[in-house]
């Protein structure tokens, strides 16, 4: 059987698509022509700052279109533009698809949260034989990211046709970062090992199992595997920047993010699909609550991240279920407001600096569902209040990329930075956003609230609100 997520004859097939609301209130209704000014405003900016040939933005609300914008080229070196069929890779978002079919399994008695990875791929061998479903579902397996932790395997991954065995061979054998359960990192190597798990539990290729079991019954077919042989017409090239400008971004084989980031989808189905998982009477409750389920750290700190692969926090007095995506030359972030039955994609064909489609999703968001904006507080700061937030800060019981933030006063104003590092050339600007607060001068969504300060000492935490999480960090000694 292929191990694409559809046959060619498939991409012409048309399915009922069976979202019906259940018990939700009905708040639809069109957008005013300012809005829809205001919407074009930011997608113009965020193109211009973040620099995608393109970028597609779908708004869903209450099952029916409330906005969508294509903008760019999907393809620059033939000069063709993105439209509503647009296809693109959505790198870890991913994550969500391959959670919900593990939790589907579990919801059928095939696979439980508690079996451990020895006990279902038999011949796993490594330190991670003991680490659980439901750990590597939340990211506190202490497995080894093979993406960014492994010296020298970049190279292999963005042009290696590397199998699922040479995939899991380079981080298996890798002690743990940490006793299982007991921290939270985000780790790609966990995902990787879920769709091994899917396809030995189910007797399916993970692509088939995730088209058939979970996809098919909820109406939505416009998903691919990412497996470049495929035959797309509208499939949407990824890009980088680069010292001379627009470049093509170092392909990829699909079988090396596999079941932790290679599928693609355009917007407008990435939007039916998020909602389906919420109200769609295809979708059986005892799956929907284990996909919103969180499981708190021994310490009884909540990291926001379910067992869907998804991160459910508080935007502006809504909840908020999201995950965002990344992959070479494409960025992504899709996100779902239960009060107001509003999902919002957006689809970028870079993959992108920090200034990313999550803090683009927030401005689109604001907009539509009438959100105030971020305040940004008068006036500058001292040289000497500034310096109180100056320092490293190391990540705790949570970690997302480097272990440290940096933060730098120079000149009146407050610099930050990943890692250890003290220049500010190399930083990005901040911006006081009332107290204790700041936000950065390019991208007021990603903020940093500081905390822990006595009248005469430094800040002794701050914690990051940025792609769709709240990161705390403790200043170093």
């Amino acid at each position: 059987m292929k191990s694409r997520m559809q046959q060619p004859t498939a991409l012409t097939a048309t399915f009922a698509l069976c979202i019906t609301l259940l018990s939700l209130p009905a708040f639809s209704s069109p957008l005013t022509a300012d809005q829809r000014e205001r919407l074009a405003a930011v997608i113009a900016v965020y193109q211009e700052r973040a620099e995608p040939p393109a970028i597609s933005v779908y708004v869903d609300q209450g099952g029916k279109e409330l906005y969508r914008a294509d903008v760019g080229m999907g393809d620059v070196d033939d000069r063709l533009a993105v439209g509503p069929e647009s296809i693109y890779a959505i790198g870890s978002i991913t994550k969500s698809f391959t959670a919900h079919a593990v939790l589907n399994l579990i919801g059928a008695g095939r696979l439980r949260l508690d079996d451990t990875i020895g006990s279902v791929l038999t011949d796993y061998k490594g330190p991670a034989r003991e680490v659980t479903v439901r750990e590597l579902l939340n990211h506190t397996s202490g497995i080894p990211n093979y993406v960014n932790e492994i010296p020298g395997l970049q190279p292999r991954l963005r042009r290696g046709e590397l199998q699922r065995a040479e995939m899991v061979a380079s981080f298996s054998s890798l002690p743990l970062s940490f006793t299982p359960g007991s921290r939270w990192s985000y780790t790609n190597s966990g995902y990787y090992l879920l769709g091994l798990i899917i396809e030995r539990v189910s007797g399916k290729s993970y692509y088939d199992y995730l088209r058939d079991e979970v996809l098919k019954p909820l109406g939505i077919t416009q998903v691919w595997s990412g497996d470049d042989r495929e035959i797309l017409p509208n499939r949407v090239r990824g890009y980088d920047v680069g010292a001379h400008g627009v470049e093509h971004a170092t392909p990829w084989y699909y079988l090396v993010p596999y079941s932790a980031g290679s599928l693609l989808s355009t917007a407008e189905e990435l939007a039916h699909y998020r909602r389906a998982v919420f109200t769609s009477p295809a979708m059986p409750p005892s799956v929907r609550k284990l996909i919103t389920t969180e499981v708190p750290l021994p310490s009884g700190e909540h990291t926001g991240y379910l067992l869907g692969a998804l991160v459910r926090t508080n935007f502006v007095g809504l909840t908020k279920y999201a995950h965002s995506g990344e992959i070479w030359g494409f960025s992504s972030s899709n996100a779902y407001y239960p009060e107001r039955d509003t999902t919002i994609v957006v689809l970028t064909n870079r993959k992108g600096p920090l200034l990313t489609p999550v803090s683009l999703e927030r401005e689109i968001a604001r907009i539509v569902l009438g959100l105030p904006a971020p305040s940004i507080a008068a006036g500058p700061l001292s040289a000497g209040t500034l310096r109180r937030y100056s320092g490293e800060y190391a990540l705790g019981p949570m970690r997302i990329g480097p272990p440290t933030l940096s933060f730098v006063a120079s000149d009146g104003q407050l610099y930050f930075g990943f890692g250890a590092v003290s220049d500010p050339k190399q930083m990005l600007a901040l911006l006081p956003a009332g107290r204790d607060r700041f936000v950065l001068a390019d991208d007021p969504e990603t903020a940093f609230n500081f905390s822990g300060i006595d009248s005469q000492g430094p800040a002794k935490r701050v914690v990051m609100d940025a792609l769709n999480g709240n990161i705390p960090a403790l200043r170093t000694p």
